[in-house]
């Protein structure tokens, strides 16, 4: 059947050439009617022949571009890079895996040679494997250093392989250069691994020779103990978001007031909990040199009234009068960091209602002069009437996980660790932290810092870390809910937070991992995602990376939050590279992160009718 069409155009054709050549040697001959009409038929029964198969073809050419766009998704999406190279060693083709390591466009790399992105030491190492390649056929692996758009360098696996049959055309020299495709892995955390390896033996070889080489392991010991201190810090974040949130959906529940009670202390003990994590945390940064000060509107008045709020209840219970005095003259906006500072004033007036037994806690809050700098010196003191410091222990007091007595650990609590941050943030401020005591009698401490004056424009934010989730204010009723997209491969998380947002009138569906993330933002209609960063599959980073890109081809911006048990200011840079809109770490503070939700919606809504309203004109 498949080959009649063919065999009647095959005829057909050696009729018409038949009857061509007998008009050609006798023009006067001429067609019959009936010769006409069938010549006719045979015809248009070809022109349908011709119009089925140009609808075959047609129909094949969709299946064809159908595939292809399933292939380059699969191939965009990969978690490793891929390159195609010309027999120049031109790049012709890469996937977006490989962009995105090199922090670059997928279209700046195009027909460009593969040695600028090597590292240069290392082109000898490429031009060795890629010659044993050609000359083998044999697929060749090994190892060197790429250089990204920012000048930082990376290492990277790399597997070649050879493709004869594709690269060549008709009519090319058989023995020309083919194509080379290749595979690019990121290997920098393995290298990093196997180097500090080689640098412990090393130290641990050395160690046993000299007095100076055991300091040297010293050294490395306080490296690996601030390393492990960050990671068990990292660790923890994730499992004690689960416990938080849990006990915040309880205490959102029906409780009778044994119930209540009993919830609201476990829910204490795990914050204290937290606020241990993030002492470490802190000390590890300070020891790592990746401890840093940010400089933002905030209100100092509205710092200090936030501490008192947060201790009344405990210095109420222990019988205690804890006063605030903030002087007139301090203004209502000044340029600093007010999560900084409000960690200091929690250690020093947390400290004070803790060692006080009877009596009274004082904060006060006063301006000085004006430096040369264009700084203003604030002066904030604590009062307490509690145990005071004998004076023979006073060098203690700053010192790691130390404190005056022994018995303090067991009596009061605490790591030991609160005043040494405050005094490095303090100094790190350009400030001073002194105390003065007298033993039985109590202490007072005194912190010095020197804070810009904020211009007129600046407005005050709150922080949302400030905001108890029993106290945020449900979401006024709308025609619609807003849908947001979860990305997360926690389960206990996913659950947690789909209770939330449903409680707070949200819609939401949850995605596993980050290349789902991508598959239901493109079929979906969300407001809002909130982005895992630790992902299977593809990364929170790289899947925003894809959204974005994608995004390119269609209208709209939907904003992307990212969520990290990863606290420091690194990753923070990490999340806005990758084109993500916000940042939360873990554990999670479930009220911060309703009202950013809240707040960023908005913002978009405002951008987007800004985009889309008349615009303003001038005269």
């Amino acid at each position: 059947m498949a080959d009649t069409p063919t065999k009647s155009a095959q005829a057909l054709r050696q009729r018409a050439e038949e009857r061509f050549r007998a008009n050609e040697s006798d023009p006067t001959e001429t067609l019959s009617p009936e010769e006409a009409k069938e010549l006719l038929h045979d015809l248009r029964v070809h022109q349908i022949e011709l119009e089925i198969q140009n609808e075959e073809l047609r129909r094949v050419q969709n299946e064809l571009e159908c595939s292809r766009a399933r292939y380059f998704d699969l191939y965009d999406l990969a978690p490793v890079g891929y390159l195609t190279l010309s027999e120049q060693g031109l790049i012709q083709e890469a996937n977006l895996a490989i962009a995105t390591m090199l922090g670059v466009t997928r279209g700046s790399l195009l027909k460009r040679p593969i040695s600028k992105i090597i590292l240069k030491e290392d082109q000898n190492t490429y031009y060795l494997h890629r010659k044993q390649l050609l000359g083998s056929g044999e697929q060749q692996a090994w190892e060197l250093r790429l250089v990204r758009r920012d000048g930082t360098i990376f290492w990277a696996h790399l597997t070649a392989t050879v493709d004869k049959d594709l690269s060549r055309t008709p009519g090319q020299d058989p023995d020309s250069t083919p194509t080379v495709r290749i595979v690019v892995s990121e290997i920098s955390e393995r290298k990093q691994a196997e180097e500090a390896l080689l640098e412990t033996n090393s130290r641990l070889l050395e160690a046993t020779a000299t007095a100076h080489e055991m300091a040297a392991k010293s050294e490395a010991a306080s490296q690996v103990k601030s390393q492990f201190l960050a990671n068990m810090s990292h660790e923890l974040r994730t499992p004690m978001t689960g416990v938080l949130g849990m006990l915040n959906l309880l205490l959102l529940g029906n409780l009778d007031a044994e119930q209540q009670d009993f919830i609201s202390k476990a829910h204490t003990s795990a914050s204290s909990l937290v606020r241990l994590l993030n002492d470490i945390l802190d000390l590890t940064k300070i020891e790592m040199g990746k401890f840093t000060i940010e400089e933002k509107p905030f209100s100092l008045r509205e710092c200090a009234k936030d501490v008192l709020g947060m201790l009344l209840p405990l210095a109420s219970n222990k019988g205690l009068a804890l006063n605030l005095a903030v002087a007139d003259d301090v203004p209502e906006v000044l340029l600093g960091d007010q999560t900084r500072l409000n960690q200091v004033l929690t250690n020093l007036a947390g400290n004070a209602v803790k060692f006080t037994d009877k009596g009274e806690v004082n904060i006060s809050v006063s301006a000085g002069s004006c430096a040369p700098s264009g700084k203003r010196d604030f002066t904030i003191t604590v009062t307490d009437t509690g145990i005071g410091i004998p004076d023979g222990k006073r060098d203690l007091l700053f010192r790691n996980f130390s404190q005056v007595d022994e018995t303090h650990s067991r009596s009061y609590g605490g790591t030991g660790l609160g005043l040494v941050i405050s005094k490095e943030i303090v100094e790190r401020m350009g400030g001073t932290i002194s105390f003065t005591s007298t033993l039985g009698k109590g202490s007072t401490f005194t912190c010095a810092i020197p804070l810009s004056l904020a211009k007129p424009e600046h407005s005050v934010i709150k922080t949302p870390e400030e905001t108890a989730l029993s106290r945020v204010p449900r979401r006024t009723k709308v025609t619609r809910r807003p849908c947001i997209l979860l990305a997360e491969d926690d389960p206990v998380i996913r659950q947690i937070f789909g209770r939330l947002l449903e409680k707070f009138d949200y819609d939401v569906d949850f995605a596993e991992n980050g290349q789902r993330a991508v598959e239901m933002w493109g079929s979906g209609e969300y407001d809002l995602i909130l982005m895992d960063v630790q992902m299977p599959l593809l990364n929170g980073f790289v899947a925003s990376t894809v959204i974005r890109e994608k995004e390119q081809s269609r209208t709209g911006h939907i904003p992307i939050i990212a969520v990290t048990a990863h606290a420091l200011v690194e990753d923070q840079k990490r999340c806005q590279d990758a084109g993500m809109d916000a940042f939360i770490s873990k554990p999670i503070n479930f009220a911060a992160c309703l009202q950013l939700i809240e707040e960023t919606l908005k913002k978009h809504a405002r951008n987007s009718s800004a985009n889309t309203g008349p615009k303003a004109v001038s005269n």
